[in-house]
């Protein structure tokens, strides 16, 4: 009996989606507001054991991407941090090794089913690696734009993780277009989105004009704007400051943080005009955009936030100040070191560390009942000699939180 010529696609398809696992795959977990790389380090500080553990199980699912900012924590003064980055960073090792050899895996069924010349090649030789990232991505690809998939959405989800997972350049055209088309599931175009920001080239450029262009649903524009940041040139600016004026709050978020990364000096206006917008988040993302322009006058726009209706924006501007600051803005930080937001008076803390009243930040800080404010204070003690340190560390009020304990007495014995 002959086969039909499209049985081997469809076994083959069939097979690549069996050997990628659900939750397990770094690309099924994705980050939410508020919970990014930097967020979930600060959280492995957390008094909280199980809020601990789920910063280290999203860390691991970032994969790769955070391994830089947990190489940073494993010079953190916090002993469980850097216990909990050296987890982390072990763990993504492993996945990345489970991950090449379920790759070599796929590339062998590829061969076996004929999609690729080189039945010759011997599995798990470097010529077999270079000729199945070479060519199977773009083998995948095909099939799916052949409607092989696209009609199964779940199926289709998958091999668009198997996709990213190859990180091949002959894959970036086909994800670039599954975002400018508009592929009605989000979760889909977030892993789209990823891989794009891993290997796109210039090729797929006019794609994600198009799909950040007006017009568009908002997530797509969304998720087109946070790749030309990483990817877009120079003359995108102009499209992403019309982003940061979008009707959509969730638009003008992405324009604003896309402005900043791209537009440097010119972006600075459109992005001061964002600081007054309607939505906290947005003019979070505006102050942090500013942040990464050397010339914008951060200081004196983030001073300008401190009385902000919103908690997060509060917290961001004096974020703000302690990176960018002088010692001239603490009266203006003092009052925020009684905000009704521990998020807030935890910021107030460290900026005032920072800006050169360790003491005093110290002080305010180990007296309050929030543990993430009491925490802030223990650190914000580093910047004091090792006499001064323990001198107010023995005087403060007792310790009950049993990390919080631990980490005073380790920061009492660091010289």
């Amino acid at each position: 009996m002959q086969l039909r010529p499209w049985i081997p696609a469809a076994v083959l398809l069939t097979l690549l989606c069996m050997a990628i696992p659900g939750e397990d795959d770094p690309f099924h977990l994705r980050a939410g507001p508020g919970r990014t790389i930097e967020d979930a380090v600060g959280e492995l500080a957390s008094p909280d054991f199980e809020r601990r553990e789920r910063a280290l199980r999203r860390l691991v699912s970032f994969d790769a991407v955070a391994l830089p900012a947990l190489e940073r924590a494993r010079t953190s003064p916090n002993a469980e941090v850097r216990t909990r980055a050296g987890v982390a960073i072990r763990r993504i090792g492993e996945r990345a090794r489970t991950r090449a050899e379920r790759r070599e895996r796929d590339f062998a069924t590829v061969i076996r089913f004929g999609l690729l010349p080189g039945r010759d090649l011997r599995p798990g030789s470097n010529r077999f690696a270079a000729l199945a990232l070479d060519r199977g991505a773009a083998a995948i690809a095909g099939a799916i734009v052949a409607g092989e998939v696209e009609s199964r959405p779940a199926l289709h989800r998958r091999v668009v993780a198997l996709l990213t997972d190859l990180g091949h350049e002959n894959a970036a055209p086909y994800l670039a277009d599954l975002l400018n088309r508009g592929y009605p599931l989000a979760s889909t175009l977030h892993l789209a989105t990823r891989g794009l920001l891993r290997f796109a080239g210039p090729e797929v450029l006019p794609d994600l004009r198009s799909a950040a262009g007006p017009g568009r649903v908002p997530v797509v524009r969304m998720l087109a704007l946070r790749v030309l940041a990483g990817k877009g040139e120079a003359r995108d600016l102009p499209l992403l400051l019309r982003a940061a004026g979008d009707p959509d709050p969730q638009v003008r978020a992405a324009g604003a943080r896309a402005a900043g990364e791209l537009g440097g000096r010119r972006a600075v206006p459109a992005l001061t005009g964002l600081l007054a917008d309607e939505d906290p988040a947005v003019r979070v993302a505006a102050l942090e955009s500013l942040l990464k322009i050397p010339a914008a006058p951060c200081s004196t726009l983030a001073a300008g936030l401190l009385d902000d209706a919103a908690e997060e924006v509060r917290a961001a501007a004096l974020t703000a100040l302690s990176r960018r600051g002088t010692a001239g803005a603490l009266p203006a930080i003092a009052p925020l070191l009684s905000d009704p937001a521990e998020r807030v008076r935890a910021a107030a803390v460290t900026a005032t560390a920072q800006l050169g009243q360790p003491g005093r930040a110290a002080i305010r800080g180990l007296a309050d009942p929030s543990p993430r404010v009491r925490r802030a204070a223990i650190l914000a003690t580093l910047a004091l000699t090792p006499e001064h340190r323990r001198a107010l560390l023995s005087g403060a009020p007792d310790e009950e939180d049993p990390y919080l304990l631990s980490l005073r007495r380790h920061v009492v014995r660091t010289n």
